[in-house]
């Protein structure tokens, strides 16, 4: 009797329920918002550091060989030491010229997608670890969408999207979400060492974006013991492989950085700044971002140069 019920229950439901089409219809959802939030960002014109890092990159000139492009120029240029991004520049460059269309369109993809992968993340973890109400599934679908319109629309993004040569902070952001979905396939699915190769190589793709990649492998293996495998201890024994890999990615970003020398002076010791100085004006900014995240207004482009000091009266 209870089965025939479920049963009549499920052909009760509405088509939208069949669950292809669920299943299409809520990350269809999300990129219908991305292009409303940005559809007329399409033509803004290049600016600031776009100049030096687009441009006046005779790097990005050439896509083949690709080394040219995977050796972006240094003098502080935001694509220094990221040549993952440059060499994404040098595909536009090669589709369209220096038409701002199609780098517009680019970076709302890469914006689109790092929505997409937390949509993943955070409807799988809900699954796995059900904090809802009796039908964890749905909810946790819903959820997770909730959370990836609350991203892809949020004000505080602009700048990543419309800014082009930001993309290195949403490519990284997207490398970074990538491999903690991957991840979470690979210890769900019987086809776990194929999603443990593509989470290895998100993360070695990131750190080759930004250095904000640097605590990727730390989180990774904190989502790990949190929500997998229940201790640190547990962790490094069942996937000890998969994070000495990991960790290796942090060869490459070494590289890259000493490899930029501060960045030709615009970064670290080397810049000219006080690190107490330099850490009291990034801790200001955490601080205003965070504010920021909560209520976004009043939202500035250029903050400025100006660098917090101690202040004793």
């Amino acid at each position: 009797m209870p089965e025939a019920l479920t049963k009549a229950a499920a052909l009760k439901r509405p088509p939208f329920f069949v669950p292809w089409v669920r299943q299409l219809c809520l990350p269809a959802l999300v990129i219908l918002v991305a292009l409303a939030a940005y559809h007329d960002s399409f033509s803004g014109a290049f600016f600031f550091d776009d100049e030096l890092a687009i441009a006046h990159n005779a790097s990005i000139r050439t896509l083949w060989p690709p080394w040219a492009a995977l050796t972006p120029p240094g003098g502080g240029s935001t694509v220094s030491a990221r040549p993952v991004v440059n060499l994404t520049l040098a595909v536009n460059y090669a589709c369209g010229g220096l038409e701002v269309g199609g780098y517009h369109f680019f970076n709302l993809v890469i914006h689109t997608l790092a929505a997409l992968a937390l949509y993943g993340i955070v409807r799988r973890t809900l699954v796995r670890r059900p904090i809802l109400a009796h039908d964890g599934e749905e909810e946790a679908r819903f959820l997770g969408m909730a959370v990836a319109l609350l991203w892809v629309a949020h004000p505080l993004q602009t700048e990543a999207v419309t800014y082009v040569v930001q993309r290195a902070e949403s490519m990284a952001g997207l490398f970074y979400l990538l491999t903690i979905y991957c991840f979470i396939r690979g210890v769900d699915t019987a086809r776990g060492p194929v999603w443990l190769t593509v989470s290895l190589l998100s993360c070695l793709l990131g750190m080759a974006c930004k250095e904000i990649m640097v605590t990727a492998p730390l989180i990774l293996l904190l989502y790990d013991r949190t929500f997998v495998a229940g201790t640190f201890w547990v962790a490094w024994q069942v996937r000890r492989s998969y994070y000495l890999l990991l960790a290796s990615t942090w060869i490459c970003l070494i590289w890259l950085v000493a490899g930029s020398a501060g960045r030709s002076g615009t970064a670290g010791f080397g810049s000219g700044v006080q690190w107490w100085s330099y850490a009291l004006t990034q801790l200001r900014a955490i601080v205003i971002y965070l504010r920021l995240a909560a209520w976004p207004n009043p939202l500035v482009f250029d903050y400025g140069t100006k660098l917090e000091r101690f202040r004793f009266n």
